[in-house]
């Protein structure tokens, strides 16, 4: 079954163990990320935001993402997280735009673009 990524959601077994969820790209359903990684920035895994070109984005920020490929240079201008450089993400399948990797010292964390993503279960 195909859930909103920025919805919280759980499936579970026969057993009442949770059952895996990953999200995966909208456009070619190419994993992105499990529902594990997801983490909190700023008191919040969710945050909506808008870019200086007035384009609205509902991102949802997580530890770990794989199936991404990092695009163009690192900046810290108009930064949503202070003190974070971002760095845009493209999904390593179809190329389409998936949000963005921040930076800030030794930590990191993927801020994803919720309506370009699917989530799903694992199995």
């Amino acid at each position: 079954m195909l859930r909103d990524a920025g919805r919280e959601t759980s499936s579970q077994s026969d057993i009442g163990v949770p059952t895996p969820r990953v999200l995966v790209c909208a456009r070619c359903q190419r994993v992105i990320a499990s529902t594990a990684d997801r983490t909190e920035m700023a008191g919040s895994h969710e945050h909506p935001f808008v870019n200086p070109a007035g384009e609205r984005f509902r991102i949802g920020c997580f530890s770990n993402a794989t199936g991404l490929l990092r695009v163009g240079p690192s900046a810290l201008e108009y930064t949503w997280f202070a003190g974070y450089a971002w760095q845009s993400e493209v999904c390593a399948g179809c190329r389409e735009f998936l949000g963005w990797l921040y930076r800030k010292g030794d930590h990191r964390f993927h801020g994803l673009v919720l309506d370009a993503l699917v989530e799903i279960d694992a199995n």
